[in-house]
């Protein structure tokens, strides 16, 4: 039917321009944000200078960081690892090619993804789609340097870039909203950070076995386990449809590309005008990321967070038309942020949970609910 032609639409060519869409834009994000990415460095520098000629207590409490060369030794520790799995994949000069882009556009969406954090907040960040637009550039890299002996591993060292990419990502926009909670509530940026860290050290054991349940019990795209439940998992699939078009030599349809550059274009195009609206000083705004977000998620998706801000809209609008005092107001909303935020976490709990009686369950009739149910 007509909604099948949407989706399908949407899932062959519409995603795509949001992801061209979203590599111009975080690329002009960052243009954006250079100035305040450089203060932020020179700051850190300052700051760990000023710790090394005073100690770490001349600081005030509310704007002390982890040391400034922890970084440093954890890039040290981290990289030169990265570098030898690039090398047993490639060889050592393209790992050593690989590990310096790897870098670089780790920090790239590291800023775009905190940027994204601060506008729509860290459930909504598009991940996907900054792993994609990786995937893209590192196998436009392989393909071009064109020195890899096994055309099988192309493919393998781009995704394994993708995923640092992504895991850096998807870290850094959860962290900047931990570190602004944490400075709203006035707590010490050091402490939550060594805490952070143990929280992507220790849960890194459990991801594993959590993830075997999900794929025991549900499947993916109804190619292994339960065909019902099967996990659709569309944005694998998408990086893998885009990584074979851009590694296909003898392909003739490029039709993904031309969606992607016209993408860009696109993106361009609410650049210009959102600089035209700063300039003309007007309040409303169109950020760029935002646009890309909205064409690249689907609308199962979108739609609920466009109801969601038709009804903090309205809320709003009623709490000002009987004159609740602003302090009120705020705490109301605040109050509405934690029932939303509650609600996601419990959809995925809820998911990880059903998982686990199908997979202890044995019987092969399909319907494996059943038993587990008492009146099944």
């Amino acid at each position: 039917g007509g909604e099948m032609i949407a989706v399908k639409i949407w899932n062959d060519h519409t995603r795509f321009l949001g992801v061209g869409a979203m590599l111009v834009g975080g690329l002009g994000t960052i243009v954006t944000l250079y100035p305040i990415l450089v203060k932020g460095v020179k700051s850190a520098v300052s700051a760990y200078r000023q710790i090394q000629k005073t100690g770490l207590y001349s600081i005030q409490r509310i704007d002390r960081d982890i040391p400034f060369h922890f970084i440093g030794i954890a890039a040290a520790i981290v990289i030169p690892c990265l570098f030898v799995i690039f090398t047993i994949i490639t060889n050592w000069w393209v790992g050593i090619l690989m590990c310096f882009s790897m870098t670089f556009l780790g920090f790239l969406f590291s800023a775009v993804a905190a940027y994204m954090t601060g506008l729509v907040g860290s459930s909504n960040t598009p991940i996907s789609g900054m792993t994609l637009t990786t995937l893209i550039l590192s196998s436009a890299m392989l393909v071009a340097i064109n020195i890899v002996a096994d055309d099988e591993t192309k493919p393998m060292a781009a995704i394994l870039m993708g995923s640092v990419v992504c895991c850096a990502s998807a870290v850094s926009g959860d962290n900047l909203q931990d570190l602004k909670t944490g400075r709203l509530l006035g707590a010490t940026p050091m402490k939550q950070q060594i805490m952070q860290l143990l929280g992507i050290i220790l849960p890194s054991a459990g991801i594993y076995p959590v993830t075997r349940v999900l794929i025991k019990a549900y499947g993916f795209n109804s190619t292994s386990g339960y065909k019902k439940q099967a996990l659709q998992a569309p944005q694998a699939m998408l990086m893998a449809s885009v990584t074979k078009t851009i590694f296909c030599k003898g392909c003739t349809d490029k039709i993904i590309l031309y969606l992607l550059l016209s993408g860009g274009a696109i993106a361009c195009f609410f650049i210009a005008l959102d600089y035209f609206l700063h300039r003309m000083r007007v309040n409303y705004r169109i950020p760029v990321l935002v646009v890309a977000l909205g064409m690249y998620l689907p609308f199962e998706l979108s739609g609920p967070i466009v109801l969601g801000g038709l009804t903090l809209t309205i809320a709003r609008a009623i709490m000002c038309h009987i004159g609740l005092p602003e302090s009120i107001r705020t705490s109301y909303e605040r109050l509405g942020l934690l029932f939303a935020s509650g609600m996601i976490t419990g959809e995925a709990v809820v998911g990880i949970l059903l998982a686990i009686p199908i997979v202890l369950d044995d019987d092969s009739s399909g319907d494996h609910f059943r038993s587990f149910w008492p009146w099944g």
